[in-house]
């Protein structure tokens, strides 16, 4: 019974003390600082994808289906060949604006003085490739000067008898918008000759 009682009271101080020992400090990761994504860099980056799908669909297409527009659809609809020019034309249009220069400054493909039509469609799909590529260049090098500070510069414009103040930002995500918006119809496009979207191919590979 004394062994008994000596050994819970051994016990009872043992407790105690470890109740009254401080506690061991708890190890903590240091938080890492979040990651700053400045606008600019963004905007660069989704100019270069988009960028990407466009030129990568340009060459997709056959030479013939460059003329292709699904059927049942109005007549004033664009064929394949038509959507290049219109995205060649509109690249080099905002892009320039964004650069601070008039319209008309950069290439521009229009409409046939006979026809009335868009002249696109009697191109062929080399000269719209080129086209493209050509705009697309031009927009690299306005993408590329661009920062945070000068993104949010204005910029004149001048559309008949008045003078808009633009900063330089808008046109550039205009651009962007204006692009993807086209990619959706290229898209459409592409499924409806078998092919498969040069963004979903990409999506579909393996990761290394």
């Amino acid at each position: 019974m004394k062994a008994l009682v000596c050994t819970l009271a051994a016990f009872a101080i043992a407790s105690a003390a470890h109740a009254q020992a401080p506690a061991a400090p708890k190890t903590t990761t240091a938080q890492q600082p979040p990651t700053r994504v400045e606008l600019s860099t963004w905007l660069k980056s989704e100019h270069e994808r988009i960028k990407l799908n466009l030129t990568q669909s340009a060459a997709k297409m056959s030479d013939a289906d460059y003329r292709f527009k699904p059927a049942g659809v109005a007549a004033e609809v664009r064929d394949f060949g038509m959507f290049i020019g219109h995205l060649a034309t509109s690249n080099n249009l905002y892009c320039a604006l964004a650069d601070g220069k008039p319209i008309g400054s950069r290439p521009q493909i229009g409409r046939d003085e006979k026809s009335g039509n868009e002249a696109a469609a009697n191109m062929s799909k080399d000269e719209l490739v080129k086209a493209l590529a050509d705009a697309l260049t031009y927009c690299d090098s306005v993408y590329a000067r661009l920062t945070d500070a000068n993104a949010m510069e204005m910029i004149a414009l001048q559309a008949g008898n008045t003078t808009r103040q633009v900063t330089r930002v808008q046109y550039l995500i205009a651009n962007l918008a204006h692009n993807n918006e086209h990619y959706g119809n290229i898209v459409t496009y592409l499924r409806a000759k078998g092919l498969v979207p040069p963004s979903t191919e990409r999506a579909s590979q393996p990761r290394r």
